[in-house]
This record gives structure tokens, C-alpha cells and sequence, in this order.
């Protein structure tokens, strides 16, 4: 699989992953968190793949943040994944200081 069908498959495999998180905040009870990254992942028109992977990979930074040290695991794991897909794109991305 090569060129369109390729990113299409990929942008589609993290979709997926998103959705996952999503659910899995919901059922551990960050639903605020939940409608937050589903708000962004569904619901905003992006200008680039780039800018949408900075905003997606920005939102699940300030949610792993605010889990704390010991997340829920399955939500840690999907977000693991999420956040590994980000830093292909945006290899340092960080959350900026307060």
C-alpha cells in the first residue's frame, strides 16, 4: 500500500486510537477530558494534517497531565500510542510553561 491509500489508512488508524481514548476517558470518568479531545479530533476544520497532529498531540499531553502519575491503564496504554504517533510528526512537542 503506497501514497494516498497509505495516509489514508494511517490517518484512519489513529482515528481509532483517539476514539479509544476517548471512550476510555469516559468510562474512568474524565468526560471532560473526553469531550475535549473529541471535540478536537471531530469537530474542528484543520488547514493541515500538521497543525491538527500539534493540536491533538497538545490536548493529550495536558490530559496525561492531568491524570497524574498513575493514570487508569487502559487509558494510559491508548495514550501512549496516541502521543507516539504525534511525535512522528512532532518529535519534541511539549506543553509550554504556565
Amino acid at each position: 500500500m503506497g501514497g494516498t491509500a497509505a495516509v489514508a489508512k494511517k490517518s484512519s488508524d489513529l482515528t481509532g486510537e483517539l476514539d479509544a481514548v476517548i471512550t476510555r476517558l469516559r468510562e474512568c470518568g474524565y468526560v471532560a477530558k473526553a469531550e475535549e479531545l473529541r471535540g478536537i479530533v471531530h469537530e474542528t476544520a484543520w488547514t493541515s494534517s500538521s497543525e491538527m497532529l500539534g493540536e491533538i498531540g497538545l490536548c493529550l499531553l495536558r490530559i496525561q497531565q492531568s491524570l497524574g502519575r498513575v493514570p487508569p491503564a487502559a487509558v494510559n496504554e491508548s495514550l501512549a500510542r496516541c502521543l507516539k504517533a504525534v511525535r512522528k510528526t512532532w518529535p519534541e512537542i511539549k506543553l509550554p510553561k504556565s
